[in-house]
């Protein structure tokens, strides 16, 4: 019986905090004898959502930020799955205390990322050199184009020999994209690379752990999966501005809806006749930061924000170069926001549904959070945060 729902969506590029407010949220729930699943409803393992938990700080990228917290994560149908890094990040966790044993669960319908379509991404990146997209190098745009001729989703696999029967597929779609492309000389590279061959060789293994380490959620099972909890937490990947139907950013954009959307079409089929609220909480630090190409507004340099803050989880890269900055126009982020908010109308339950921000990086730059509540009279409340710590006003 589901009572409290919290959606946190990224207000900007990304990199807002979104870690930190699904892990707050998850703690609040918990300490009100709540029992809180994480919803991980888009993007995949590019995602790097900080938390800090004890002093032990750890990246989330395959799992809830609730883990800390032994909240479990549901991975719905539009997050993509990189076994790789899940298992790579399964282990990290392992190694600080934290057993995932089953919390994990995965809708059927999530689609599967392998080591052939993040190759295929960093060709294309390396091919388009100056005018490249700034891709995460982890192969999500290619594992959504792959799906159009060659479907490999999670719930494909219960029977092991489709395993290499599906690899198979991928390999000749593989080596077409390649000749179509034309991208022979970058290929070279990969196939006379040892550690590149390897990861292919060694894929089933991770693929294998992954499967051993999940529950497969049937997409007839869902809604009753979901309704044994009383309460859910979406946590968002990437930010407004970087949405796929956002055509002003075109074609620096993520593939994905990373607002409304999603939560939105789960929350549709669902009994929320027992609720009692539902809070949007959008993210935003009190100034701006994208990863790699692409229109930023109001973009200064890291000295205008903030000279001597030091940034541990975006640090530069040969995908996405360094991080840059601008400075956040307070209007904008209201429209965008409540552009956004307005599509929740659409769940008719409109008095039990309101919006709130969260502030982050205070300590890093200066701006009057008040000047939010002035300019947006539906706001129910702005949380701010501190060097980890939260504020309500």
């Amino acid at each position: 019986m589901i009572k409290n729902i919290a959606v946190i969506t990224g207000a900007n590029y990304g990199d807002e905090g979104k870690g930190l407010g699904t892990y707050q949220f998850c703690e609040s729930f918990i300490k009100k004898g709540l029992n809180p699943l994480v919803i991980c409803h888009n993007g995949g393992a590019q995602r790097g959502h900080t938390v800090i938990h004890e002093r032990t700080r750890h990246v989330f990228r395959h799992v809830g930020s609730g883990s800390f917290l032994d909240c479990p994560t549901y991975l719905s149908e539009d997050f993509i799955l990189n076994p790789i890094i899940f298992r790579e990040e399964y282990e990290q966790l392992l190694e600080m205390g934290i057993e995932l044993g089953n919390k994990v669960f995965v809708s059927e319908k999530c689609l599967v990322t392998t080591p052939y379509e993040m190759f295929l991404n960093d060709m294309k990146e390396r091919k388009r050199n100056k005018l490249k997209h700034g891709s995460c190098g982890l192969g999500i745009f290619e594992t959504i184009q792959r799906n159009k001729e060659v479907n490999f989703a999670i719930g494909d696999l219960y029977i092991s020999t489709t395993k290499f029967g599906i690899m198979s597929k991928i390999n000749k779609y593989f080596n077409k994209c390649v000749e179509e492309e034309n991208l022979f000389e970058y290929k070279k590279d990969y196939m006379s690379d040892p550690m590149l061959t390897d990861i292919i060789n060694t894929y089933f293994e991770d693929l294998n752990f992954m499967l051993s380490k999940i529950q497969i959620i049937n997409s007839e099972d869902e809604k009753y999966f979901l309704e044994r909890y009383d309460s859910l937490i979406f946590e968002g990947a990437q930010g407004l501005l970087l949405d796929q139907n956002n055509k002003e950013g075109f074609p620096h954009l993520t593939p994905s809806n990373t607002g409304a959307d999603n939560p939105i079409n789960i929350l549709s089929n669902l009994d929320l006749s027992n609720l009692d609220w539902i809070e949007v909480c959008y993210i935003t630090r009190t100034y701006l930061t994208r990863h790699g190409a692409g229109h930023l507004e109001n973009e200064c340099s890291k000295e205008e924000v903030n000279s001597i803050m030091y940034d541990k989880t975006n640090v530069p890269n040969e995908y996405q170069d360094t991080l840059r900055y601008g400075l956040l126009d307070i209007e904008k982020l209201i429209k965008r926001v409540n552009k956004d908010f307005k599509k929740y109308e659409s769940l008719n339950c409109n008095d039990k549904v309101f919006k709130t921000y969260l502030m982050t990086h205070m300590n890093e730059y200066n701006i009057n959070p008040f000047k939010i509540l002035e300019k947006d009279s539906d706001i129910e409340e702005i949380h701010m945060s501190f060097d980890e710590n939260l504020q309500v006003v």
